[in-house]
């Protein structure tokens, strides 16, 4: 379960905190221009995050790996080529992907919840999300933004999700499905 907080965590931090800077350092883009895309980025996570927590029970195992294979995809298509894409293409591609972690993010609440018992609910969820959104969260704009200005490597972003990914979507293969459908199913 950490491992999927991780997840959330990473691509949660990249996208949102990370994201203005690194446009505005990295592709050329002002300041002005990389916050605007990140508002309209931001909105379309909220509303993706309240569509994923109303149609809960259509996101199953499946659909959630999909969509983590697909943000690694998109990821390292956009930080490959945020520096040769004008204004509307960045926009777009940023709304694409927020709008998946959205979704991933809206079925967060359910998935921790469901994955421990009753008893351990509170403290299970509170070392996920607290270790996950703390450290992780905190540490990553500043290490990735570091990383890059000292490699000259721009895809360094996709591959820290790639990295936090990978463990999150072992965790689903292994999890078998038991308390992604429903929440009830460990009670």
């Amino acid at each position: 379960m950490l491992a999927f907080s991780l997840f959330i965590a990473s691509i949660v931090s990249v996208y949102s905190m990370l994201l203005p800077t690194y446009l505005s350092t990295f592709s050329g883009l002002s300041l002005q221009q990389a916050m605007k895309i990140n508002s309209y980025s931001s909105i379309i996570f909220v509303a993706a995050s309240l569509i994923a927590g109303i149609c809960y029970n259509i996101l199953g195992k499946k659909m959630l790996i999909s969509i983590i294979l697909i943000i690694n995809i998109l990821s390292f298509y956009s930080f490959n080529n945020y520096d040769k894409l004008d204004i509307q293409n960045i926009q777009v591609l940023q709304l694409i992907i927020l709008f998946l972690v959205g979704i991933i993010c809206g079925r967060l609440p359910v998935i921790i919840a469901s994955f421990f018992p009753q008893n351990v609910r509170y403290s299970g969820i509170a070392v996920c999300y607290n270790l996950a959104f703390g450290i992780l969260g905190g540490l990553s704009p500043i290490l990735i933004l570091s990383l890059t200005s000292f490699t000259n490597i721009l895809t360094i972003p996709a591959i820290f999700i790639l990295i936090f990914s990978i463990p999150a979507l072992i965790f689903f293969i292994k999890s078998n499905g038991k308390f992604i459908t429903t929440y009830n199913q460990w009670r």
